[in-house]
């Protein structure tokens, strides 16, 4: 029956065109075989697994180029793109940014306002175009590189009024642009160009943050410029007590003072104020701020109320700094309590920074006196002559020509002299001559050093005498010389000899205004000069080499009758 029935649907199948199924024929195979097979035709049936494609077989290495048609379909097409230059790319960049537009017409008008061939009307009216746009956008411009640079044009040619505009903008975000590379130099510019009642707004922006803010390498530039050049006594004050302690920086003193009168008027809180003084300073001796001037006064300051063991303690931390503070008067006076009050050692590495750097210091309205107080109380004259006074020795030339440097080569022939050093110079250089760590007598360390430097200092003079005895600053230094210098003086005086020799005329050195006053004085040191073994006079070395004729012509002017009665009065025999 079953037969029947299947028999007549596979013909009704076939006159339908459908081919009847067939029964499904499988190969023999192993076991493992039949095992993977069977599962691999579940899961493909379940639709797990992935179609297999020619080339993937597993455990097949593919071959490089056997699969040309998948090759040809993932073909990428490449877009050609127009190279850009760097310059478009940066213009690109820059036209995304904010008040793109506002920046360029203040550019472009800057490039025209810094020239110095405007008129003040053509001037006037492109400041006041370039006022216009950057209404409102002024602190924005401020803090770029390039825009900062046309706040300050404005301010510098800008009327009070337009100043004060620019101010009206900014005078609450003067401590972040002082802080900022280039925004900085808008802060210098407003306490340049601005009234004083502006001015004085912006320092008293800084009360309150002035420790922190010298701490900062942009910021401390403002702090120094407003406490150096444009603050008053007693806004300097103001800015100083915030060294002292939380409650100096809050209220302030309403004159001006100084730190003695502050202590006087705190005795209680001595001990705080330098304790706060200590803390605030010594974090700066590692930072390049330590150069401002405010710090040098703070720290002079406090090395002189300071008890003795905190002094040491700051020595240790300042002596390899001091080089870089020399240039102002505080920092000298620093530099000197340091070399009074350091012991040995502190002095041989205050000492070793100066190398290289000698010939500068010595050339300094401030520095050279560094070097006069290294001179009156270090005993370890080798050290001195061999860090020191060799490149002394090589800058003598150098030093000559300059008047600080003259100062060094007079102290080092003649220390302590009222004619040359005034008492009011002297007395930065008395204090320490009682400190406790120099035990050398002065009078033997001052002739170990002019050991060192009379050979030198003679042969100098010797090939200059000519030229420095008519100039003034230079015949100082010649005279002193000749006076207290260790050595034969000869080569000195004979070619002063040679000039007075020389025919009597207008521009003979006995008219000369500097020449006679040099041959004079000249004729008056012989006595001091004559004590000493082996030195030759002058007055000997005139009268035996210049004629009788010669001399005796000199009577005919008013200096030269001045140079006779000298040579009368020197006493010297000589043979007829």
């Amino acid at each position: 029956m079953a037969k029947a029935i299947k028999a007549e649907q596979d013909k009704k199948q076939k006159e339908n065109g459908v081919a009847p199924r067939s029964k499904p024929q499988f190969k023999k195979t192993s076991s493992k075989q039949e095992t993977k097979t069977g599962i691999k035709t579940a899961m493909k049936f379940a639709g797990k697994a992935k179609p297999e494609k020619p080339g993937n077989q597993v455990g097949v290495k593919r071959k490089l180029g056997s699969d040309k048609s998948s090759a040809k379909k993932s073909k990428v097409v490449k877009r050609t793109v127009e190279p850009v230059t760097k310059k478009e790319r940066r213009q690109m960049r820059r036209k995304q940014q904010k008040n793109y537009d506002t920046v360029i017409e203040a550019l472009h008008g800057w490039e025209r306002l810094r020239r110095h061939d405007l008129t003040d009307e053509e001037r006037s009216t492109l400041l006041g175009s370039i006022m216009k746009g950057m209404a409102t956008h002024i602190h924005e411009l401020s803090v770029k590189h390039d825009t900062a640079r046309v706040v300050q044009c404005c301010l510098k040619f800008g009327s009070v009024a337009q100043r004060t505009a620019i101010f009206t903008e900014l005078k609450d975000h003067i401590l972040e642009l002082a802080k900022l590379k280039y925004a900085k130099f808008i802060v210098k510019a407003l306490l340049r160009y601005c009234t004083i009642a502006e001015r004085n707004t912006i320092i008293s922006s800084l009360y309150g943050h002035v420790c922190k803010l010298i701490r900062h390498t942009e910021a401390s530039e403002i702090v120094e410029l407003a406490y150096n050049m444009h603050a008053s006594a007693q806004q300097r004050t103001n800015l100083m007590e915030e060294f002292y302690g939380p409650q100096f920086a809050l209220f302030k003193s309403t004159k001006a003072q100084t730190v003695d009168e502050i202590l006087s008027n705190h005795e209680d809180q001595r001990s705080s104020i330098l304790k706060n003084m200590k803390e605030a300073l010594v974090p700066l001796l590692e930072k390049t701020v330590v150069k401002h001037s405010i710090i040098h006064h703070a720290l002079l300051e406090f090395l002189l109320h300071c008890d003795i063991p905190s002094r040491t303690e700051m020595i240790e931390l300042l002596r390899e700094v001091l080089v870089h503070i020399l240039h102002t008067r505080d920092g000298s006076r620093v530099a000197l309590q340091c070399i009074w009050h350091g012991n040995t050692k502190d002095r041989k590495v205050i000492i070793k920074t100066f190398k290289g750097l000698v010939k500068k210091i010595c050339t300094e309205e401030h520095g050279h006196v560094v070097m006069l107080g290294i001179f009156d109380c270090i005993d370890d004259t080798v050290l001195v002559k061999k860090a020191l006074l060799g490149e002394v020795i090589e800058g003598l030339e150098e030093l000559a020509s300059n008047v600080h440097g003259r100062r060094v080569l007079l102290y080092l022939l003649n220390p302590r002299n009222h004619q040359h050093f005034s008492p009011q110079f002297l007395t930065i250089l008395t204090p320490g001559d009682n400190n406790v760590f120099s035990k050398k007598k002065p009078e033997v360390r001052h002739h170990e050093l002019l050991e060192c430097v009379s050979t030198p200092l003679i042969k100098l003079a010797a090939e200059n005498a000519s030229e420095w005895a008519v100039n003034k600053p230079y015949a100082v230094v010649l005279l002193q010389i000749v006076a207290t210098a260790i050595g034969d003086m000869k080569p000195i005086l004979a070619p002063l000899v040679t000039q007075l020799n020389q025919e009597f005329s207008e521009d003979h050195l006995v008219n000369n205004e500097c020449g006679h006053w040099v041959v004079r004085r000249l004729l008056a040191i012989d006595t001091e000069r004559l004590d000493k073994s082996g030195q030759t006079s002058f007055a000997e070395m005139v009268i035996e080499s210049v004629p009788l004729t010669t001399v005796v012509s000199w009577a005919g002017s008013n200096r030269g009758s001045f140079i006779l009665c000298s040579l009368l009065q020197s006493k010297v025999e000589v043979e007829p």
